[in-house]
């Protein structure tokens, strides 16, 4: 399957390169959500209990 422990190596660091890129775009995805959300909130002038 590999050719040798270093494309192994090479292999797992892509994995993880792609986890981090992949949360990082989920997270700000929520965080944009969110601001939204409060952003409407106070438009509205109800208030906001946390």
């Amino acid at each position: 399957m590999f050719e040798n422990m270093m494309d192994m190596v090479g292999k797992l660091q892509e994995i993880k390169d792609f986890w981090i890129v992949t949360l990082n775009k989920n997270i700000k995805s929520a965080t944009d959500k969110n601001e939204a959300t409060l952003a409407e909130v106070a438009k509205q002038e109800l208030p906001f209990n946390f």
